[in-house]
């Protein structure tokens, strides 16, 4: 069987997925649109930048992570800031001693080859977005992930 080669989405779900205090099952490339499936928050990626190694097969995608939060009569501006800041937070854990460090391999889905993840940065402070018509808040930050395939 041919194993399909990760990308970065892949790759930064399942790097978000084990950052602790995310809740399991809040991290996507797609906002579910019932936000009861989400009471804890959700942490929404997709890449907006970045360029693999010329000379070195590594990547390093940017990523935009937008961190939402529903809430009753206001934003819960608190909640998804919060989830913004474990990111942040986690990405000082670079030694491999930690609990959970930055730099590990990754779970990806069945089929495809392995990767891990050597480098995360944050590339900007996470910054508040308007609240929209359902009053969800919404906070951003972009991530730079430095990772590279592995042999399943």
């Amino acid at each position: 069987m041919t194993l399909h080669r990760p990308n970065s989405e892949l790759v930064a779900v399942a790097w978000v997925r084990g950052v602790p205090g995310i809740p399991a099952g809040a991290v996507g490339t797609t906002l579910p649109g019932d936000s009861n499936a989400w009471p804890d928050g959700f942490v929404q990626i997709g890449v907006v930048g970045g360029s693999p190694g010329r000379d070195v097969p590594e990547r390093r995608p940017v990523l935009q992570l937008d961190f939402w939060a529903a809430g009753g009569s206001r934003p819960a501006w608190g909640r998804a800031n919060q989830l913004a800041e474990r990111i942040v937070e986690h990405c000082y854990s670079s030694t491999v001693s930690a609990a959970t460090p930055v730099q590990r391999f990754v779970a990806l889905p069945a089929g495809y080859l392995g990767a891990r993840v050597q480098t995360a940065e944050v590339l900007r402070e996470p910054r508040r977005l308007p609240a929209d018509e359902a009053r969800y808040a919404r906070y951003s930050l972009d991530l730079l992930l430095t990772w590279v395939e592995v042999a399943a």
